[in-house]
């Protein structure tokens, strides 16, 4: 007769140890719970006390969270406006230094806000030749998705905002 390879006992005592501690956990839990019902009255009286104080100091609390969130915030939407430029500046080839005080300066002058509606439009001639060529947005890697390469470049002349004729 062959010889029965003899079997790791421990993980069936670990699991039937877990149990059994579990079920003492809860009887334990079971006898003090009347006692528990007993004290929650007084616990119930001791927060309505306590609560009005609490709401005063949360109220206080989330109108100065409020008020730093709202200054984050517009630090992050300075940034990320700050980078959106560069990166528009870089898709365009056009190499501007912090282009971000510009608009804030001439923002009440009309004349530049005309020059700036005529240089997009420039801008936008050369793209359209570029879209011939697949390129990475702000000299980003393009993503590894398995495409052809016409449906590449349509994508690309999407995303420019050229027709695709």
């Amino acid at each position: 007769m062959p010889t029965v390879p003899s079997l790791d006992t421990k993980p069936l005592y670990a699991l039937a140890g877990a149990g059994d501690a579990a079920v003492n956990a809860l009887r334990t839990r079971v006898v003090a719970l009347p006692s528990l019902v007993q004290v929650l009255p007084a616990q119930v009286k001791e927060l309505r006390a306590h609560v009005p104080a609490q709401v005063k100091e949360l109220r206080t609390q989330v109108r100065q969270q409020v008020i730093e969130l709202a200054g984050k915030a517009e630090q992050a939407y300075d940034t990320f406006a700050a980078q959106g430029e560069k990166a528009v500046a870089a898709r365009r080839g056009e190499t501007t230094t912090k282009p971000a005080a510009k608009p804030a300066a001439t923002k009440p002058a009309s004349k530049p806000a005309a020059k700036r509606t005529a240089k997009p439009a420039a801008a936008k001639a050369p793209a359209t030749t570029a879209t011939t060529e697949p390129t990475t947005t702000a000299g980003l890697p393009e993503s590894p998705v398995a495409t052809s390469p016409a449906t590449a470049a349509a994508t690309q002349q999407t995303l420019n905002g050229s027709a695709s004729a």
